[in-house]
């Protein structure tokens, strides 16, 4: 039995599926075992991560503006402080609005149809890009992979939001990193007590609070919260670059996976150059939905909710007459 297949979906695949072993009790076994690691992952793990996703940028957040450019300020000139500023609140607000978007938008159901292929557990039309999650208890359009950082899959419905988290994440932590150097140097790397924090003659009014735990943990707050963002800089990046080559081959990673694709399969050189296809820019259109007169600087620099291109079925009880809704 393919334990991929199992995992999406769920105990009664395990159960039922008479290739997960001549044993009967092997097979109630197995099918507990998803069970639990259903309820687990979605209602325990899940449900943590999030809030951890929050707390920690919520606390990278605090610290950019009470520590770093504070700091900073000393070094650079205020125009530049000021630029800072205002590009590190654009990236907060962008980084929170597309978590929430894609972590509450439906992950993308498909239309009602009683058209073969079925799916054996939702009785819909399963088309070949739709894949059922056990963890979701739903299929999923254009499934890319089951995340449990938003606790839900990503799919047609939110895999721009989730792209563009991931992307608006990725260069936050990379401007922290390339703008507070001096910070984490001269506080935890090479600390001196003339050049450090508390030492440098700040007035800001949270200052004396902060000092008052003493240069360790001023030292300790910089290294970690550096360290953080180096270490999400790289992973969430690698994975930020991984899902725009598998977007611009026009391919989702459990489909890929699973061979969903194969009529798409490309040498290598193909795959991390897709620029050179010619659907390339229509692609991208489609994905992130810009048709109708939608433009990449309002509709996806600037937050905005709408609707992808494909058709799909809403919590709201609409479903998509056309290809494409207004929001």
């Amino acid at each position: 039995m393919d334990s991929f297949d199992a995992f999406l979906n769920g105990p009664e695949y395990v159960l039922n599926n008479r290739r997960s072993g001549r044993c009967p009790r092997l097979r109630v076994c197995m099918g507990y075992f998803v069970l639990f690691l259903e309820f687990f992952v979605r209602n325990l793990l899940g449900k943590f991560l999030v809030f951890a996703v929050y707390s920690l940028v919520s606390f990278v957040v605090t610290v950019a503006f009470t520590i770093l450019l504070p700091y900073e300020s000393l070094r650079l000139s205020q125009v530049v402080i000021w630029i800072l500023v205002v590009f590190a609140i654009y990236l907060v607000i962008n980084i929170f609005y597309h978590y929430r978007k894609a972590s509450t938008t439906p992950s993308g159901r498909p239309l009602r149809s009683n058209e073969p292929p079925l799916c054996n557990r939702c009785r819909n039309h399963k088309s070949i890009h739709t894949h059922h999650c056990s963890m979701c208890g739903e299929c999923v359009v254009n499934m890319d992979h089951h995340c449990v950082w938003i606790n839900r899959c990503v799919g047609a419905g939110n895999h721009r939001h989730f792209l563009q988290f991931v992307g608006f994440l990725t260069i936050g932590c990379f401007l922290f990193c390339f703008a507070g150097y001096s910070t984490f140097y001269n506080n935890y790397w090479r600390p001196v007590e003339k050049t450090m924090f508390c030492h440098i003659g700040l007035d800001s009014f949270w200052i004396p609070s902060l000092c008052s735990m003493g240069d360790d943990f001023i030292s300790a707050t910089v290294f970690f919260t550096y360290c953080l963002c180096a270490i999400i800089f790289f992973l969430v990046g690698g994975l930020f670059v991984w899902n725009l080559l598998l977007i611009s081959n026009g391919q989702t990673y459990v489909g890929l996976l699973k061979g969903d694709y194969s009529h798409l399969k490309r040498s290598t050189t193909e795959f991390l150059t897709p620029w050179r296809r010619p659907d390339f820019r229509e692609v991208w259109i489609d994905f992130l939905g810009l048709r109708k007169g939608r433009t990449f600087w309002r509709h996806i620099a600037l937050p905005s909710a709408h609707r992808p291109t494909v058709p799909l079925r809403w919590d709201d009880g609409k479903f998509d007459a056309e290809p494409l809704l207004d929001v």
